[in-house]
């Protein structure tokens, strides 16, 4: 009897080890045979992933609600319509692929991701998985239109860390998009766990609910480069109960010599304004993101026209890089521009034996602008040669952020260039002092009705001046029959956003198309130049030249010792038409710039005499001239 009961013991174990092995080492919470139905598997991906997903009755899918574990839930704010949020910390490094990562992104329409997504994000249409165009370094649990926004919608998030080995990002009753109110239908309820353990991957579907216009949904894991990856499903609607794991290799023969140009100038890439006269040295940050150390080696830049004539290049040295670190660098070779206009900056590594071309290299954008004091702020030529923005339901956004050259400026006029105006529109104006670095205070807002298609409609504005910072132009539709144009030309700036309500997030199409939007903006001191540090012997103002004058003048003035300075310019009336000196000055020899256009809409100043007047503690003095069209 007890050599049979003895007997019993082994052929169970057997059954069981012959299970695990055909079933690749997945195991379910108990029962793990009982109550579950394997569905579908797939990979391994080239790095050795695989997944398996399992359908499971109701009460063992094991969904981890908020009373869960020791640790800490925190509520995710800030999720919309197509935006994002983020970083927020694991507080312990999760082996993915060949690499650890600590932080992640959370994305409205159900996805993850690792890296600091820069200009991109996942929105509808979305891509295959993998797919090399950014956002990289995914986890998918449920890529769809989901809507976080509308009276009563009852989408929310949570994420769990104990930070040691356990973290879980959950999605509760977050329903899809639809443009018929109140905007959203149905409900979804999953989540992905993160296992330190067995550095696995586990998506747990509870409850889901609801439909789209069009069924485009994806699911799946993505590395870093875009390159390796599994996408479990396409184009289906989550079936509940469901759990899918992926299953890290369990021996990892994968080897990547790899590294990156993570960034240049800024940590998104985002285009860049400066002024003729400028000196512009180029930075970067050079990652290993392979996992083999590699030795010093040499990175390379270029600055090009948009016809492709180099202007300055320059090649340093990187240090030796270890898997997963990265080192800041820094071009001697500066450039002094002398011709405005578009440039491209790029940044290449040069590693020898680099096994993936196609990060070594960063592009971003340089707009030069004259040195006068009325600057356009613009990352695009003014050709509407893109597919335009307009966005269902009639009450989207886009915008771009801009980063003036100079400080402090005045902001005169905002421009939009529409190609459909059946409806109006609205102009707004926000400052970036949002959550790092996003929107935040509305500084100015203006409902304006239907405008002349194909041409930039101006936008006056008053009482907005930039200290410090950047600041984002908002253009809302004011109806279904509005369109926004957009241009594709190279180089593409990265600097623009979307938004519905009072959320907003990168462009989807920010790395392919900037929005015809720009800013004119005054400064009262971006004309003034010291020509001389000898020190006068008295003060003077001269003559303007050229006088008559259009479109600018130049006014010299001496200062023989530091004082308060003010230069203004009257009309014939004796009003105040601009500023362009209001400072503590040392001395020396001077001239600031008049242009014959800015003012408050940024309209020209009309022909005519005008009086410019110079006053200091010491010093004043009154000359005329005359501004011709």
């Amino acid at each position: 009897m007890k050599k049979a009961f003895k007997y019993c013991i082994f052929l169970s174990l057997v059954i069981v080890t012959v299970f695990l092995s055909f079933n690749g080492g997945y195991v379910t919470g108990p029962p793990f045979i009982q109550n579950e139905s394997i569905f579908s598997s797939g990979g391994p991906d080239s790095f050795g992933y695989t997944w398996r997903d399992t359908i499971l009755t109701a009460g063992t899918l094991g969904f981890k609600d908020t009373t869960w574990g020791t640790g800490t839930w925190t509520r995710v704010n800030g999720l919309g319509d197509d935006n994002l949020v983020g970083p927020f910390a694991m507080g312990w490094s999760f082996r993915y692929y060949y690499y650890n990562v600590n932080q992640f992104w959370i994305g409205s329409n159900g996805w993850l991701t690792f890296r600091n997504p820069g200009a991109s994000q996942l929105a509808s249409p979305f891509p295959n998985i993998p797919a090399t165009t950014p956002p990289n370094d995914l986890v998918v649990p449920y890529a769809a239109d989901l809507n976080f926004t509308g009276t009563n919608n009852p989408g929310r998030v949570y994420y769990y860390t104990n930070n040691t080995d356990t973290s879980i990002i959950s999605f509760y009753s977050v329903p899809f998009w639809q443009q018929a109110a109140p905007t959203f239908n149905g409900a979804n309820t999953f989540q992905v766990i993160f296992t330190s353990a067995d550095s696995s991957i586990t998506f747990k579907y509870k409850d889901t609910s609801g439909t789209l216009a069009t069924p485009d949904l994806v699911t799946g894991i993505e590395n870093l480069t875009g390159l390796i990856g599994l996408q479990v499903s396409r184009n289906a609607y989550a079936t509940e109960n469901k759990e899918v794991k992926f299953k890290y290799p369990p021996v990892v023969t994968y080897q990547v010599r790899d590294v990156t140009v993570k960034s240049v100038d800024n940590p998104n890439n985002g285009g860049i304004i400066k002024l003729v006269g400028d000196t512009i040295a180029v930075n970067a940050v050079i990652e290993n993101v392979g996992n083999v150390n590699v030795s010093s080696f040499s990175a390379a830049m270029t600055i090009r026209t948009v016809t492709n004539t180099l202007v300055r290049s320059d090649t340093v040295s990187v240090p030796a890089l270890n898997a997963g670190a990265n080192s800041p660098i820094s071009f001697n070779n500066t450039f002094i521009p002398t011709t405005p206009g578009f440039y491209f900056i790029r940044v290449r590594t040069l590693l020898v034996g680099d096994q993936v071309t196609l990060n070594d290299s960063t592009q971003i954008e340089l707009n030069v602008l004259p040195r006068t004091g009325v600057m356009e702020l613009a990352y695009e030529n003014g050709l509407a040669n893109g597919t335009g923005i307009s966005w269902s339901g009639g009450s989207g956004s886009v915008g771009t952020y801009f980063i003036p050259p100079i400080y402090p400026v005045r902001i005169d006029t905002v421009k939009f260039y529409m190609t459909n105006v059946a409806a109006g529109y609205t102009a707004k104006i926000l400052d970036d002092d949002g959550a790092n670095g996003t929107p935040g205070t509305q500084l100015f807002s203006q409902v304006m009705p239907p405008a002349t298609v194909n041409t930039f409609a101006k936008v006056p504005v008053t009482g907005v001046n930039i200290t410090s910072g950047g600041f984002y132009v908002i253009w809302q539709m004011g109806g279904e029959s509005v369109q926004l144009a957009t241009n594709i030309t190279a180089p593409i700036s990265r600097r623009s956003i979307e938004g519905f309500g009072n959320d907003y997030a990168p462009f989807r199409r920010a790395d392919t198309d900037d929005p015809l939007i720009r800013a004119t903006v005054f400064s009262s001191v971006i004309g003034i130049q010291q020509v001389s540090s000898e020190v006068p012997v008295r003060f003077s103002l001269e003559q303007n030249y050229p006088n008559p004058f259009n479109p600018a003048t130049n006014i010299k003035f001496s200062i023989p010792k530091q004082e308060l300075v003010k230069l203004v310019v009257y009309d014939i009336l004796g009003k105040e038409v601009a500023t362009l000196v209001n400072e503590n000055m040392s001395p020396g020899i001077y001239k600031v710039d008049f242009p014959a256009r800015t003012g408050g809409n940024g309209s020209a100043y009309a022909s005519g005499i005008y009086f410019y007047r110079i006053e200091s503690a010491s010093f004043t003095d009154v000359k005329k001239m005359i501004l011709i069209k």
